[in-house]
């Protein structure tokens, strides 16, 4: 499950998305990204109930995606994303294979 205050820290990046709030609660980030890897855990596991290609012994660590956004070629400047993003591919982590993606951008509270 995730914690409310996974979506807490995301709610007050949205608003302070710069390198100097971020280093100051860099801690309240890595609790929440653990707590993501946690969730990816279970989510790992009941991908593969319904879909036997999808490895559920895959680092789920290498599953959640980094919160620091390419900012070369975009317009938006801002250096992190608002959401955290778990990809899952089928038949382990080689390129070319199809995969599930959850990406959670729109927050309301209690919402997993």
């Amino acid at each position: 499950m995730i914690r409310q205050e996974t979506f807490d820290f995301l709610k007050d990046l949205i608003r302070n998305n710069n390198r100097e709030w971020f280093q100051l609660n860099k801690d309240r980030y890595e609790a929440a990204r653990e707590n993501v890897v946690e969730f990816t855990v279970a989510l790992l596991h009941a991908v593969h109930t319904i879909d036997e290609n999808v490895d559920e012994n895959l680092d789920p660590k290498k599953c959640v995606m980094r919160i620091y956004r390419d900012i070369r070629f975009s317009k938006d400047k801002t250096p992190y994303k608002d959401y955290f993003g778990v990809s899952i591919p089928t038949k382990g982590l080689k390129p070319g294979r199809a995969e599930y993606l959850l990406r959670k951008n729109s927050l309301s509270a209690g919402a997993a």
